[in-house]
């Protein structure tokens, strides 16, 4: 029989039997996934990004003229060195002819001051009554006594100059950067070395005023955690908070000291974006919640006992790739059933239809 389809009388459903109008309202329902959850206390960990930078940037002179006889072939960039090791040498020549100068010249100064003194006892005891200080010799005594002083710091400037010519590291100190070659002839106040501190690296991070108040009380030494772009997990603490808020974006920003962080198979270098983690203090009324469930616009959809939508506005605290952390801005107490794959098309007040093998546990 081809009769065509239209042809067929259309049933009402109030001609349908009461069992078949059910089951087809029922299915006319919109199939949703949910997830019951209740609110529970929890600390946020507030995600934040930070950048590193080197503690102590020193850029490494040297103060007086030469040429370069000694330079460690090790003392390329990335390479740590110890406070107090030789990193550089120039010829020092010029610089020990300069101390056995200004010695021969105190000496002869010192010789000076003994004559003039004695000059001025043997005149004090022979010449009877002096009238005046000239005759009692004591501005020719001061003038030698002068030449002395002189001398003696002339000679501690060549002494110094002779100690200038070899260069040592100031601290214990990662090499950032070489300049200079080997017999290379220098100038005074030539650059030769970048160094930055080995013992640490800094972390600026700036905080979001709304994260600030989240936070709670952020002191010195709080801990922190901190993940490079690699993964690896370092521990900090924070060295001191910026009494300045940021010229630009106006935020406050705190420094976060890492210990070691050049020791290693994969240390932890300058200018590198890291992720800081910030435990706040512990709040109540949280839901941990699919992060798929809050939808563009920052609500959650929820169902009541009667399997009807409602569209809360809630508080997003935390977030990561998996999961929300959300406090509901009515009735935050209440446990919820959220809808876990919120659509677009979905209309306050809807009659949905849950399925219990779709419903997912977190």
């Amino acid at each position: 029989d081809h009769r065509d389809l239209h042809s067929f009388p259309t049933r009402r459903s109030s001609d349908l039997p009461e069992q078949i109008v059910i089951a087809t309202e029922a299915n006319q329902r919109l199939p949703v996934t949910f997830v019951k959850l209740s609110p529970q206390s929890r600390h946020i960990e507030n995600k934040l990004t930070g950048v590193t930078q080197a503690r102590w940037p020193t850029q490494m002179v040297v103060s007086v003229a030469g040429r370069v006889v000694t330079l460690p072939e090790s003392l390329e960039p990335g390479r740590l060195i110890k406070q107090h090791e030789l990193m550089l040498a120039l010829q020092d020549t010029p610089y020990q002819a300069e101390i056995e100068r200004t010695a021969s010249a105190l000496a002869a100064a010192e010789l000076t001051l003994a004559r003039t003194r004695y000059e001025q006892t043997v005149t004090k005891k022979t010449s009877g009554h002096l009238n005046t200080p000239f005759a009692r010799m004591e501005p020719q005594v001061a003038a030698a006594e002068q030449e002395v002083k002189a001398a003696k710091s002339s000679l501690l400037y060549a002494r110094q100059r002779f100690a200038d010519a070899k260069v040592y590291a100031p601290f214990a100190a990662i090499v950032l950067q070489r300049y200079i070659t080997p017999g290379q002839w220098l100038q005074a106040g030539e650059q030769v070395f970048h160094l930055a501190a080995s013992d640490s690296i800094d972390v600026k991070v700036e905080i979001p005023e709304s994260i600030w108040q989240q936070l709670g009380q952020i002191h010195e030494g709080l801990q922190v955690q901190i993940i490079s772009q690699a993964g690896n997990l370092w521990q900090g603490e924070i060295r001191f908070i910026n009494p300045n808020r940021e010229a630009i974006t106006r935020q406050r920003s705190v420094v976060i000291k890492i210990d070691n962080p050049y020791q290693g198979d994969a240390p932890l270098l300058p200018d590198q974006q890291v992720q800081v983690s910030f435990s706040g203090p512990e709040q109540k009324q949280i839901f941990e919640a699919p992060a798929s469930a809050l939808t563009e616009d920052g609500f959650v959809w929820t169902i009541n006992n009667d399997n009807v939508l409602h569209k809360e506005n809630v508080k997003l605290l935390q977030q990561d790739a998996q999961h929300i952390w959300i406090r509901f801005n009515e009735q935050p107490e209440l446990n919820r059933a959220i809808v876990v794959y919120p659509l677009g098309t979905m209309i306050e007040g809807q009659l949905v239809q849950p399925s219990a093998y779709k419903v997912q546990q977190l």
